[in-house]
Formats: C-alpha cells, structure tokens, sequence
C-alpha cells in the first residue's frame, strides 16, 4: 500500500527553519527540526525514506 505523503505548511521559511535547527540545544528536539528542515529544503526537499536513512 502507498503511503501518504507527509505534507509540510510553511509557517516559518527555510531560513528560520535551519537558524531553530542550529540554536536547539535538546537532542530530541534538535532531531526533530532538522527532519522538517529536510522535508522542506527549497528546490529539492528531500522524502521521509531519505531522511529515515540519514
């Protein structure tokens, strides 16, 4: 069965995305961000298997 595509709204741009990403300091928390970064990098974003992978 396929699966869903993880659908991202732009609340914060790519920027404020990577400069949240840089400033966490929590490991779980910073994990986290850096996922929706990925998921949402401009012109090639990346796929939850990519990321699940890194």
């Amino acid at each position: 069965m396929p699966r869903t595509r993880i659908k991202i709204i732009p609340h914060l741009d790519y920027a404020e995305l990577t400069q949240r990403y840089r400033r966490c300091r929590e490991v779980k928390e910073r994990t986290r961000w850096l996922v929706i970064r990925l998921l949402s990098r401009p012109g090639k974003p990346m796929k939850v298997e990519q990321v699940n992978d890194c």
